[in-house]
């Protein structure tokens, strides 16, 4: 069973071309002029006609992530071109394209391409958040449309139940509808936004943010590592796990934030052989604490390589230090074959994707 599911693991590691560098929006976001407000870039817009249907991913404080389709037509009347009086419908992304709009609200565009979307109420089911009951809203979408004709910027507003949380500093981005749009592919946040929101833990209940209910979060035992400390990982890491025995390599790019008060990391994960067309596998936030510490949980991650699904159940216990970050795993794969991954391990060190793959990696803390 090892040995079937060890060729699996080979597949994935195995070396190819390696991919260009993808993610250098990453460094320039955080190069980018930090005013302490979230959604700078949407200070900037340019008057635009941008009537149609738009995909639109937001990242909303307390850890939601939403995805929408919103139909843009000019308000009955308007005569004015590009429209100043716009309509803006909304659905979830996966509803039907035939399913009636949640909600349709009117927005006035100023001359610098900005406007205010409103969504309220805004019902999120408990099959999207994977929540225990339905998540009632007011989102407010302060967009600017830009002047490659999409448009983007920052979410305010209330989740009104089952709690309240502010949803200012949340951050968006949209597309072009097209058929098969990935939802994972497109952007939250303005082109060189210096932030966006957290998706760790916060003030909802671990169960909502930790994605599909039934699935539990594992464990895992603290550790300690020599030098372990908040370090800026913002960058491209080969990250080398030890699944009981069996290697695995990734490609995570890694976008560091801090604060006075706190600091997270927003990550991209890919397959060591992926290339830079490929949407990415998946996408995480999370919370660092002032040791250098942060869980990464992956639950019903999937990988599909060669077409050969790869299900499970992950969770990525992270230490930073200066030259890198390494941790333990816990979790389980499901499919092909189960594999109980308590006790496994991984570590990381920056990598050039264009370079060679080391020869020699280091897949745990080299002092744990």
């Amino acid at each position: 069973m090892r040995v079937v599911l060890w060729c699996v693991i080979m597949m994935i590691g195995c070396d190819q071309d390696s991919p260009r560098d993808e993610y250098t929006h990453f460094r320039e976001r955080t190069a980018s002029e930090r005013d302490g407000q979230c959604g700078a870039a949407a200070r900037d817009g340019v008057l635009t006609d941008i009537t149609g249907l738009w995909a639109v991913r937001a990242l909303l404080n307390g850890g939601i992530s939403l995805g929408l389709r919103i139909q843009v037509t000019a308000a009955p009347g308007e005569t004015a071109s590009p429209p100043r009086k716009i309509l803006a419908s909304f659905w979830l992304f996966e509803q039907a394209m035939d399913a009636p709009p949640l909600v349709t609200s009117e927005s006035l565009v100023d001359d610098n391409g900005h406007f205010t979307m409103v969504a309220d109420p805004l019902e999120l089911g408990p099959e999207v958040l994977g929540s225990e009951s339905t998540v009632i809203a007011r989102v407010e979408l302060n967009g600017s449309m830009q002047a490659a004709g999409d448009w983007c910027g920052t979410a305010t507003g209330m989740v009104v139940s089952p709690l309240d949380l502010d949803l200012s500093g949340s951050t968006f981005a949209a597309q072009p509808w097209e058929d098969g749009i990935v939802l994972d592919a497109i952007p939250f946040q303005c082109p060189g936004d210096p932030c966006a929101p957290d998706m760790g833990i916060s003030e909802m209940d671990a169960g909502v943010i930790d994605g599909d209910a039934g699935v539990e979060r594992p464990t895992i035992d603290p550790f300690e590592v020599p030098g372990a400390q908040q370090t800026d990982l913002t960058g491209e890491w080969l990250l080398a796990a030890d699944l009981g025995g069996l290697p695995l390599n990734l490609w995570v790019s890694l976008l560091y934030r801090a604060s006075e008060t706190t600091a997270s990391v927003d990550g991209v994960i890919r397959l060591q052989r992926d290339t830079v067309n490929e949407p990415p596998r998946t996408t995480f936030s999370a919370l660092v604490d002032e040791d250098g510490r942060f869980e990464v949980w992956l639950p019903n991650f999937a990988l599909d390589v060669n077409g050969l699904a790869i299900e499970g159940d992950v969770l990525l216990s992270a230490v930073s230090f200066v030259d890198g970050w390494c941790g333990m795993v816990a979790g389980e794969i499901r499919s092909p074959l189960p594999l109980d991954l308590d006790g496994s391990s991984f570590g990381a060190e920056r990598w050039i994707p264009e370079s060679p793959v080391p020869e020699t990696r280091f897949s745990r803390c080299l002092d744990e």
